[in-house]
């Protein structure tokens, strides 16, 4: 992604909101970096992800797909229709990324709720 043309924006933004976006793309971390870059030093970023074991409950219970489910379990990603693949990462993935951008940005340390 290129994130040239939103330079002038440097520590304008008060909120980011990421919800269910960051499974399907590579570059989640530089994504997480420039959201840093562009936050207010007071601001915060509102992210939300995909739930695995929610999407195994959905697959067994409402779908009644085993296979899918056993796949989802066995760490694999799946799919969204509209969307494509949904690459999964455990919360502690996002800690670890927060955690950099701590230390080498003016954001504060955060809760995962």
């Amino acid at each position: 992604m290129d994130w040239n043309g939103v330079k002038t924006w440097e520590m304008m933004l008060k909120k980011i909101l990421c919800h269910n976006v960051l499974e399907y793309v590579s570059d989640r971390e530089e994504i997480m970096r420039q959201f840093a870059r562009l936050l207010k030093p007071d601001g915060y970023i509102s992210l939300v992800k995909h739930n695995r074991a929610g999407r195994v409950m959905q697959m067994t219970v409402l779908l009644n797909d085993f296979d899918h489910a056993n796949s989802l379990l066995d760490g694999r990603d799946s799919t969204a229709s509209e969307f494509g693949t949904i690459r999964y990462y455990e919360d502690m993935e996002v800690v670890g990324w927060c955690d950099d951008l701590c230390r080498n940005t003016a954001i504060s340390p955060f809760s995962i709720i």
